[in-house]
């Protein structure tokens, strides 16, 4: 389905805005930080659009479903009460990380293939940390079909 790698990625820090609800919704927070960030100036040479899955769809209601709309942060942030967005440090850590070409849709069946198929076949155990994606291509301007989204998936450092 994609080719993934074992990847030390690095730490970010992040302007964060929470989503609670199904995932399939988590488009309309993701513009309102797009917004708010054209507002500010803070889409320079870079940045990065990152979105963090904190709970397993397949185990937990949709309605409490937590993921966090991100991008990296501009230096000196401290977060903007009134808008809702917060400051979110993302850990350094060793990661499965694969880049999927295809619409947003048909991340749910990559994840399955992840955790069901390439977990297994790797030998690599999940850590507790969320799984995040780095959006690589603008949604707005990108055809579904040619989306790019490099998914990391958080791997114990002691195993694979």
């Amino acid at each position: 389905m994609l080719t993934m790698e074992i990847k030390d990625c690095p730490a970010r820090r992040l302007a964060a805005m929470r989503h609670v609800g199904p995932y399939q919704q988590a488009g309309s927070t993701f513009r309102r930080l797009a917004s708010w960030a054209m507002a500010r100036g803070c889409f320079t040479p870079g940045v990065e659009m990152i979105g963090i899955y904190y709970d397993n769809p397949r185990t937990n209601p949709p309605e409490i479903l937590r993921a966090d709309a991100c991008i990296t942060a501009p230096a000196g942030f401290e977060g903007d009460v009134g808008a809702g967005v917060g400051v979110l440090d993302l850990p350094r850590g060793r990661y499965g990380v694969g880049v999927f070409r295809g619409p947003y849709q048909r991340l749910g069946e990559v994840y399955e293939w992840l955790f069901q198929t390439w977990m297994v076949e790797s030998g690599c155990a999940l850590d507790d940390r969320a799984c995040y994606e780095i959006y690589l291509n603008d949604p707005g301007t990108t055809s579904p079909e040619d989306l790019l989204t490099a998914i990391h998936v958080p791997l114990r450092q002691d195993e694979g």
